[in-house]
């Protein structure tokens, strides 16, 4: 369980990889289950068991059953991360018996599902930065894009990073998300959108969801703040 948990994470670590960042640290994060996250793993314990995890200056206590993996840094200022999973739309906890297919339910897609890893100690480039980088080397202006939906511009690439970048202005600034591109992953369900962006106060998130809910991103990205806000202690 431990070794899956590990590699679960090292996957998300790995995705970031497609978006440049300034990253501080990048150590895997270690796991526990007692009222830290320092011994995760070491006794079964009822799936609404808060873990404690420090992230810098601040302290999480997470319900295991929203948990796939967490960090416990020794001093504040060293990198922390908090891997969570919720179903939407009600951004509760899968079912156990949901839960524990995961294996079987990625082959398939995210589904009802988002994942998210929230990082301290890392920064991705501001969403104005990567559009513009990718719009250069694909040499597209920033008006070449479609409106779709509720006010999202979709663009589009060919060979160049990301088949799909959609942006959006919301309350908390310019939302922008990747997509896989239907025609490329045709074996799978559910395809999957992509969020990489800053929070401040040396924290960033990368989560993703089905693409089935991509008319809901901005939505979803308000909503997952405030589900983590919600875990916050001090």
């Amino acid at each position: 369980m431990m070794k899956a948990i590990n590699i679960a994470l090292m996957g998300m670590l790995c995705l970031r990889l497609l978006y440049p960042t300034d990253t501080r640290a990048a150590n895997t994060a270690s796991l526990g289950s007692s009222t830290d996250a320092s011994s995760f793993g070491t006794t079964v314990l009822p799936d609404t068991h808060a873990v404690k995890v420090r992230f810098g200056n601040k302290i999480y206590a997470v319900p295991r059953n929203y948990l796939l993996g967490a960090s416990q840094p020794a001093t504040p200022n060293e990198y922390a991360s908090i891997y969570i999973q919720a179903e939407w739309p009600r951004l509760s906890p899968l079912p156990a018996q949901v839960a524990g297919k995961s294996a079987q339910l990625d082959r398939a897609g995210l589904g009802d599902r988002l994942r998210a890893l929230f990082e301290y100690g890392r920064h991705p480039r501001a969403p104005e930065e990567l559009l513009r980088f990718y719009l250069q080397t694909a040499n597209k202006s920033t008006g070449d894009f479609k409106l779709i939906g509720s006010g999202y511009k979709l663009y589009e690439f060919k060979n160049v990073g990301p088949s799909e970048i959609y942006t959006k202005e919301t309350s908390s600034g310019t939302l922008l998300f990747t997509c896989e591109n239907q025609k490329q992953f045709s074996s799978i369900k559910y395809p999957s959108c992509t969020v990489n962006e800053y929070l401040g106060d040396n924290a960033g998130v990368i989560y993703h969801f089905s693409k089935t809910y991509l008319d809901k991103a901005s939505e979803i990205d308000s909503r997952l703040r405030e589900l983590m806000r919600s875990f916050l202690l001090e």
